[in-house]
């Protein structure tokens, strides 16, 4: 059902799918600018990636410039901050159009700039914040080896559980910061198996997309091509996240006695 809803979103607003084509596109232009181009690593290669906000073709790719031991130069730092920015900034506009359209409201493509300004200071700190836990999450897993390394993936993976639903719980009732982390995790502990019954499909098929990215992306025009296909295909399921996020958190409508 939710994948259904979320696609439809897509159905009806079809700039709501362009959005995040156009600034893919625009961002892979840039690139050369800053003295790099995104490859693709040779070989097979798959990822599980859900989809919350806008979709971006590189969370499903195996990226050499992401490799540990590729020098980090000083422009792909200050591309990746851009684009950082950038992306925080749209989400919050393009996850408040997902929801005026689930709601039965037509997304009104003026208001994009607004809301996405409404929502960016918000968006971006709760983002820092998952930046640093990460880091300090990878220096513990640098120091740390053996059983114990298992058992700090395993808590990890429990404080992705945390945040899953932090952005949408932000935009989807506007909330702050804080009250969107409680909010979110509360309604995640409280239909974990309703939410999982959602998620692991589309993680199944992301990954099963990804294989295939991969390959596809090995050569330039296809990683091209691939990025309508993703932001089609990826806002689709990220609407799909927010259709089952709004139908948790909606109160239920009463029957209307004549």
């Amino acid at each position: 059902m939710e994948l259904d809803n979320g696609f439809r979103v897509l159905h009806k607003n079809r700039w709501i799918w362009l959005l995040p084509t156009v600034l893919s596109l625009v961002s892979l232009l840039l690139t050369p600018l800053f003295g790099f181009f995104p490859t693709v690593q040779r070989g097979i290669h798959i990822k599980f990636a859900v989809p919350t906000g806008m979709p971006d073709l590189d969370s499903i790719l195996k990226l050499e410039q992401m490799n540990i031991g590729v020098p980090v130069r000083p422009q792909m730092l200050l591309f990746a901050l851009i684009s950082i920015l950038v992306d925080t900034f749209f989400t919050g506009g393009w996850l408040a159009m997902v929801f005026a359209a689930l709601r039965g409201t037509e997304p009104d493509k003026t208001d994009l700039w607004e809301q996405s300004r409404y929502f960016f200071s918000r968006l971006l700190l709760t983002r820092i914040l998952t930046l640093l836990v990460g880091i300090f999450g990878l220096v513990l897993l640098a120091i740390f080896l053996g059983p114990l390394a298992f058992i700090l993936l395993i808590l990890a993976f429990v404080g992705l559980m945390y945040v899953f639903f932090w952005e949408l719980a932000i935009v989807g009732e506007d909330l702050s910061v804080g009250e969107g982390f409680t909010r979110g995790y509360e309604v995640l502990r409280a239909n974990l198996g309703e939410v999982l019954r959602v998620v692991l499909p589309i993680a199944l098929y992301t990954a099963i997309i990804s294989l295939v990215a991969n390959l596809i992306a090995q050569y330039i025009l296809g990683y091209v091509l691939l990025i309508p296909v993703w932001s089609y295909i990826g806002g689709g399921f990220s609407a799909a996240i927010c259709a089952l996020y709004e139908r948790l958190t909606r109160p239920p409508i009463d029957p209307q006695i004549d």
